[in-house]
This record gives structure tokens, C-alpha cells and sequence, in this order.
């Protein structure tokens, strides 16, 4: 008998496999089109109000000191959520040192949080490797989903008040987060 023929049992199997793939293919398809309808909102504009409050959290810096979102209330704070697998996170890294650079000197804090990237020394010879210049700390999975984050890489600038003023995670944002970070530092010295 030639095995390109299908028995009757055969077919059978057949239009069940084809059944789970056609159901897995349809369930796919909707979390794919929910997942580009969220990107959709990140990508234009400040998709989060400048009133929400940002998540409270206390986290630890590669070199063991604790940060507090209490600790930066009163800051500019650009939140940088990341992992060391992530191509489009190594990418940004040069545009996020740019920023500590040109902002730190006022006042503006660039901070990046590691989250599912290995071992603490793993974070440690990444942040080495690629020169991060400005501070890390080490995230866990309640505060990823604290900040209700999706995607790596994804950023927050929060302004005084612990206040989220933009939330975003796509393709060449540095500009928009330097946009923000202007907006910001004119709307402090108007209220000084």
C-alpha cells in the first residue's frame, strides 16, 4: 500500500490537526493584533497622562546601595526597563548615556533596570562590556509588573512628583525623551 494514501483514520487526524492549527493560528493572530494595537498607543505620544502616579519601589544599584522612588520625587527621572538579551536594548544604550551626559549636570537622573538578564555579575560584565554611564539597578518581576511593562526595551520619563510623563517603547525615542526632559526642566523654573 502506498503511504501517500490516507486511511479513513488518517483523515481524521488530519482535519483535527488542521482544526488546532487553524485554532492556534486564529489565537495567534488576536494576540498579535492586541500586542500591535498597545504599540500603536505607545508609539504616539504620551500614551500615559502626565497625572498618573508612577509605582512606588526600593531597589538596589550594582554597587548595593538601595533606591527609592521617595529617594526621587523631586527629579527628573528617565526609567530605562531592560535586558541584556535584548538587540534594540544594547541599541539604545549610547542614546541613554548621551542623556546622563547632557542632563545630568541638572538634575535629570537616567536609570536602568535590569530585569530577567541572569545572574547579578551577568548585569555587572554587560554594563562593563557596553559602558553604561549611568546608574543601574537590579528590577525583579513585580516591579515590571508594577509599571504594567510589555516589551523591552521600555522607557519612562518621570517628572516631580513621581509623576509618569511619558511612556514608550518604540524605535528612536531618544528625541521625544529629550523633548520631555526640556519641557520639563522649563516647566520647573517657571513654578520656581
Amino acid at each position: 500500500m502506498s503511504t501517500d494514501v490516507l486511511l479513513p483514520e488518517s483523515k481524521r487526524a488530519a482535519a483535527v490537526r488542521r482544526g488546532r492549527d487553524l485554532e492556534y493560528f486564529t489565537v495567534s493572530l488576536h494576540m498579535r493584533s492586541a500586542a500591535l494595537i498597545v504599540s500603536i498607543l505607545l508609539v504616539f505620544g504620551n500614551a500615559v497622562a502626565q497625572t498618573a502616579d508612577a509605582p512606588e519601589f526600593s531597589l538596589r544599584t550594582m554597587d548595593g546601595r538601595t533606591v527609592r522612588e521617595q529617594d526621587l520625587k523631586d527629579d527628573i527621572v528617565v526609567l530605562d526597563f531592560w535586558a541584556t538579551w535584548c538587540v534594540q536594548c544594547v541599541e539604545e544604550i549610547p542614546g541613554f548615556n548621551k542623556i546622563q551626559k547632557k542632563y545630568g549636570s541638572r538634575g535629570v537622573k537616567v536609570l536602568g533596570l535590569a530585569v530577567q538578564s541572569g545572574w547579578e555579575r551577568d548585569v555587572k560584565r554587560f554594563v562593563s562590556r557596553y559602558r553604561m554611564r549611568y546608574t543601574i539597578l537590579i528590577g525583579n518581576d513585580d516591579t515590571v509588573a508594577d509599571f504594567g511593562v510589555i516589551a523591552f526595551p521600555t522607557t519612562y520619563v518621570i517628572g516631580p512628583g513621581w509623576k509618569i510623563y511619558y511612556s514608550g517603547s518604540q524605535a528612536e525615542k531618544m528625541a521625544g525623551i529629550e523633548q520631555d526632559i526640556e519641557a520639563l526642566l522649563r516647566a520647573g523654573k517657571l513654578e520656581n
